[in-house]
């Protein structure tokens, strides 16, 4: 039986072949559900605005999408939405930028079927999606942009031992099974401790903790 809540999924390709693969391949998933189709950025800010959905998969070739510049107009329109982008190549600089501006995760475009499902839900759940060598890469370029930055902001209340150690979890890239993991604790205690930190640190995503001065 599906799920009362399916994760609701926008694609945004220029090729109608391949948007029909991917809408056929979703139809499939009893957790997704196939929320629309766009084949051009104009075309896209509409529908997101329209209908809000959980997760878009853009296809940063796109005609008329502007590469990595869509990416704030997108947010604008629904903040709740995932931003998964496929692309050719997007190589350290670019993904780090694009993390900044809205992005949630990235495929190469030679992804496979399960790659791209696992993204989506991945995404869904608050999760950042790349792969590990490029995560970490940008982790520490954002790491090391931090120090430029002056102090940390003073936060809404101090965090505790063990919302530190969930930080600096996510600090080095590492998702929330991993930290569960790590510090023998289960996924839902890292949420409930990752909710805790948003509020005292007036951040609202998991990708800000990247770009805010480290709590100390």
């Amino acid at each position: 039986m599906p799920p009362h809540n399916p994760i609701t999924v926008l694609i945004a390709f220029e090729h109608a072949l391949f948007r029909e693969g991917i809408r056929l391949f979703l139809a499939e998933q009893p957790d997704l559900e196939f929320a629309g189709e766009a084949a051009e950025g104009l075309q896209l800010l509409h529908l997101v605005e329209a209908l809000r959905p959980d997760v878009l998969v853009l296809d940063l070739e796109m005609p008329a999408a502007g590469g990595l510049e869509i990416l704030p107009a997108l947010q604008a329109r629904s903040p709740t939405t995932k931003v998964l982008l496929l692309s050719t190549r997007l190589g350290d600089d670019s993904l780090s930028e694009a993390l900044q501006r809205g992005a949630h995760g990235y495929l190469p475009k030679a992804a496979t079927h399960r790659e791209l499902l696992r993204a989506i839900r991945s995404l869904a759940s608050g999760e950042l999606w790349a792969p590990r060598r490029l995560l970490t890469k940008v982790v520490e370029q954002l790491r090391q942009r931090i120090t430029t930055q002056g102090p940390p902001p003073a936060l809404r209340e101090p965090l505790t031992h063990r919302e530190r150690e969930v930080v600096q979890g996510v600090l080095q890239g590492l998702i929330n099974r991993e930290i569960a993991a790590r510090l023998g604790i289960s996924e839902k205690t890292v949420k409930t401790h990752l909710s805790h930190v948003f509020r005292k640190m007036n951040v609202r995503r998991r990708v800000d903790l990247l770009r805010s001065p480290a709590p100390s």
